[in-house]
């Protein structure tokens, strides 16, 4: 199975990176180790059965979007898998420094707007500790970082965020749920 992360400018794919999840080492796991369910909120995380194909740091400016989609194959059961969400976390130090103050506010869907730019919400939403939600279209799901402000900042400002996947996996009559969270830089002048 194939994951990709595309970078997209003005409609374009400009850099992608894949990731392959073997998928007959997790049924491996599954059908020979004490292993639990998972579930949507607490999946178990199938990083030890993930190779990054191009490991290179992810790194995304203002106006490009970010595309992830899982490429499920035929031979591997395309049929018992499902893209079921991709959770973005801000992990930067002055995020998390921030959070720890008592006078910060909750954040909300709003929080993500100096950061991501999306006028379809259908897809997407706030988690209440803070994690933003997308949920996939066709097994891909995308958002776009803000353009500059017309009066954008002379220094860049960079967010470092990670990206949590779940997948479902049906195997045996019963549905397993699994998280790979990889990390992404992005750059922006807000």
């Amino acid at each position: 199975m194939n994951i990709q992360l595309k970078k997209i400018n003005a409609g374009k794919t400009v850099s992608k990176i894949s990731f392959s999840l073997n998928v007959l080492n997790l049924y491996e796991s599954i059908n020979n180790c004490s292993i639990n369910l998972g579930t949507i909120k607490d999946p178990i995380r199938a990083d030890n059965f993930t190779t990054i194909n191009e490991p290179i740091f992810s790194e995304f400016t203002e106006g490009e979007t970010i595309e992830i989609g899982f490429n499920f194959d035929k031979e591997q059961g395309k049929e018992n898998f499902s893209f079921i969400s991709c959770e973005i976390t801000n992990v930067g130090k002055d995020y998390i420094n921030a959070l720890t103050n008592p006078d910060e506010k909750t954040i909300t869907l709003n929080s993500w707007k100096s950061i991501f730019d999306y006028k379809d919400k259908s897809n997407i939403l706030s988690i209440p500790d803070g994690t933003l939600c997308l949920v996939p279209k066709n097994n891909k799901c995308r958002i776009t970082i803000n353009s500059a402000k017309p009066k954008p900042s002379k220094t860049a400002t960079v967010t470092y965020i990670s990206y949590s996947l779940t997948i479902s996996m049906k195997y045996n009559s019963k549905i397993y749920y699994f998280k790979i969270d990889p990390l992404m830089k992005i750059i922006s002048r807000h």
